[in-house]
């Protein structure tokens, strides 16, 4: 393995020395570069097949070229080096590979590693050739090792006799990608081609992504099978890898359903049903106390108060979760903690001056407050114009129209579709069917945008405004080649007028709700769950796919045509979620479902409910809720936003990357735990001016178990427990040597300050559970 490492460094310092000797062969061999580029983007044909094979096997030089060529561009498309044979050598059926297939393989990956063979192997074959061109090969041990400059050479030369002795397949399907090196091979491709050529095409005959059949391609090796594209959408069923062509097709027994408690049921049935198949027993039903503070943190983003919890523990009558649930939904606090959630994946934390924050979080919060459908705020974030300070909805797409709206793209993708497909900017995408065009298709839609900067002056600020331009017409891109190619607006299949009247934007909005078009909703639904449980279908969250096929896929499925069939209700979304029994499970495992670890890679079956680090936006919120305000009503929220944005942004760090991406340090950082430690809001929270526990703390008619009491149901709404009864009575024993009544409420009073400190600064209380 250290050899392999070594000869992989070695090769890594020839490429970089051999770029300039590659551009003159790029020059020389046209024909043969063409033909490799084809091969490479897999658009590559049983023709031109035949014509690489004739002029590797004819010509030395074409030859060294190739092998090369495909050195250099397979950390992408790493088994595409073995070279093509002819199509009267190829298999009419997609066969499976054999053992002496297999030992070819190990052959081919044993060249490319260090290039050492049997001499017996090479000697009819290879020595005299090569000693002809003054080769440097060197017999020891029985074998001969050729110098680092005749490997390429000699790996090409015996892996195309072996395919042609064996007569074996084309590789013209994508391999599985090794990310490490996407961003190092990147810029290598890019310097291979000195003079780029354009590639003029109307959008009748533009690149298409061709189907893979057996009549126009040649034959294929197995490949892992990810079975689609999660930007173009298919009704029929995934074929299960066992299947065969004539098998019955998979019917979907997953209908969309509009009755509440129907969806609570399938709910429950189908994680239930995960139960079994898995063998995990559930934990039991949370208790009141620890289940209020779920619902309250979940809907209105703080704890509740301890008034707020006695009211619930106290109510005795039948259906008082639901009687929550909806109260909390239709309360503003819950547009307001689901707008501040929704604003942080759409624009980020991070300041942005083309960004007005505040108008984007009211806009939300207004569409969310008055029952608006999620199709609705989506095709408004994406068809928006004019004054992001007055159009709030405008504010998603000025935050990232930069880098050719590259980023817009991404973020559209991913946040709003449940999609990555980022890569897919500068080559097929490595785990699915998405082809570069057609992550320049989706960017097509995009081209008109354009963001208008009018400059203040010593009075005002500068002013930013959305629109669209008039222009129309393909958007370019280049290829890993450095072919400068075209694509025009197409989602789904489906191909928008290029005419600069047109707005392709809305066009893109009404594309994305078409009837069938599940995008939206299961990457709305996806997210959703995961806000809850603390894990998605899917992980991660975004990377919906049929390479991530999700932990339920039939609940998946039903909640989400559910979701589009109750016209992309949010509220009746969550509340199926609020009532079903997982989410009414305790956060304790047991024997039976401790295996159901998530955190440690494994599949989540939801048979407790997950521990969930509490947000800075939580955190904040609850920590206020301790005090005694209420900041969050209808006449101060607005101040209440921007003083909380002002005490988040310590947890912060744009990346200024062009994904205009941010990381966050709060959850269990040195910077949060000195926030908690000794920060000012802890401060104001735990002192004697702090509204809601500063007449209990200081009140005569209260004993100091009730007082104690009180502090606990208000900071971990609960009560607390005997060993914790035991260590306060042992903490107050100094009150006996108090001197005077004012004196021993005042060591009280600070008693219970340190009680506040220890119970604010626990694990129990920064963990949503």
């Amino acid at each position: 393995m250290e050899n392999c490492n070594n000869d992989f460094i070695i090769r890594d310092n020839l490429l970089c020395s051999g770029v300039r000797k590659m551009k003159d062969l790029y020059k020389k061999n046209p024909r043969l570069s063409q033909l490799l580029d084809q091969l490479c983007e897999q658009t590559l044909d049983q023709e031109g097949a035949d014509e690489i094979s004739s002029l590797v096997k004819n010509d030395s030089d074409a030859r060294d070229y190739y092998v090369r060529y495909l050195e250099i561009h397979t950390s992408l498309y790493w088994d595409i080096a073995l070279p093509v044979v002819n199509s009267s050598d190829a298999s009419n059926e997609i066969q499976q590979p054999t053992g002496l297939d297999s030992r070819l393989q190990q052959l081919v990956d044993r060249l490319v590693c260090d290039a050492t063979l049997d001499s017996t192997a090479l000697l009819s074959n290879q020595i005299h050739d090569d000693a002809s061109r003054g080769s440097d090969a060197v017999v020891r041990d029985g074998k001969t090792t050729f110098s680092r400059n005749w490997k390429y050479r000699l790996t090409g030369g015996v892996s195309l006799l072996a395919l042609m002795l064996f007569g074996f397949w084309v590789v013209q399907n994508r391999p599985q990608l090794q990310q490490e090196q996407i961003a190092q091979q990147a810029a290598t491709d890019g310097s291979l081609v000195e003079e780029k050529t354009v590639i003029n095409t109307t959008p009748s005959d533009h690149e298409t992504v061709k189907p893979q059949s057996k009549d126009d391609l040649p034959p294929r090796l197995p490949d892992i099978k990810w079975h689609g594209n999660p930007l173009v959408h298919s009704n029929s069923p995934l074929p299960n890898d066992n299947s065969s062509e004539n098998d019955t097709p998979i019917v979907n027994d997953n209908p969309a359903l509009t009755d509440d408690d129907k969806i609570v049921s399938a709910i429950n049935d189908r994680i239930h049903q995960g139960w079994v198949d898995q063998s995990l027993s559930p934990s039991p039903i949370a208790e009141d106390h620890e289940w209020v503070r779920r619902v309250y943190l979940d809907l209105s983003g703080r704890i509740p108060t301890s008034r707020e919890v006695k009211l619930f523990v106290n109510d005795k009558r039948s259906g008082r979760e639901r009687r929550l649930v909806d109260q909390l939904i239709e309360s503003p606090e819950f547009s307001m903690h689901w707008s501040t959630r929704w604003k942080n994946l759409l624009v980020g934390r991070s300041p942005n001056a083309r960004v007005d924050r505040f108008a984007l979080q009211k806009y939300l919060r207004d569409a969310i407050a008055k029952d608006r459908p999620w199709s609705v705020i989506v095709s408004e974030l994406i068809s928006a114009q004019g004054d992001p300070r007055k159009n709030g909805a405008a504010n998603f797409l000025v935050a990232h129209l930069n880098n050719q709206a590259v980023p817009a793209t991404a973020f559209v993708a991913r946040t709003l579709l449940g999609t990555q497909i980022h890569c897919a900017q500068c080559h097929k995408h490595p785990f699915y069917e998405t082809t570069q065009l057609q992550f320049w298709e989706l960017n097509s839609f995009f081209k008109q945008a354009k963001v208008i900067r009018n400059e203040g002056d010593n009075k005002t600020k500068a002013s930013y405004y959305l629109t669209d331009k008039p222009i129309g017409g393909p958007t370019f891109y280049e290829t890993r080649s450095g072919l400068m190619r075209v694509a025009y607006p197409s989602f789904n299949g489906h191909k928008v007028s290029d005419d600069k009247l047109v707005s392709r934007r809305k066009e893109l909005a009404d594309l994305l709700f078409e009837k069938g078009n599940p995008f939206v909703a299961k990457a709305f639904v996806n997210r959703t769950w995961s806000h809850f449980f603390g894990h998605a279908f899917t992980q991660p969250v975004d990377d919906l796919g049929p390479h991530n096929p999700p932990t339920h896929p039939e609940l998946f499925e039903t909640l989400s045509q559910s979701f589009v069939a109750c016209d992309y209700d949010i509220k009746r979304l969550v509340r199926w979620i609020c009532l079903s029994k997982p989410y009414r499970l305790s956060s304790r495992s047991i024997p039976g479902n401790q295996q159901d670890a998530p955190d440690h890679g494994e599949p989540p079956a939801f048979s407790r409910m997950y521990f969930k680090p509490l947000t800075a936006e939580q955190l904040y919120d609850s920590l206020v809720a301790v005090s005694g305000s209420s900041p969050q009503t209808d006449q101060n929220w607005e101040k209440h936003i921007r003083l909380r944005e002002s005490w988040s942004l310590q947890f912060v760090n744009a990346l200024n990357n062009d994904e205009n991406g941010e990381s966050e340090h709060f959850q269990g950082t040195i910077t949060q735990a000195l926030v908690m430690m000794n920060g000012d809001l802890m401060n104001q929270t735990i002192s004697l001016d702090s509204k809601r526990l500063a007449s209990v703390r200081t009140d005569a008619s209260v004993s100091d178990l009730d007082k104690f009491e009180a502090v606990c149901l208000s900071i971990l709404s609960r009560k607390p427990r005997l060993e914790e009864i035991a260590l306060f009575r042992k903490l107050t024993r100094q009150l006996r040597d108090a001197n005077s009544p004012t004196e021993r409420k005042q060591m009280l009073a600070g008693s219970l300050e340190d009680v506040m400190w220890a119970y604010l600064n626990s694990s129990e209380f920064i963990v949503n559970h």
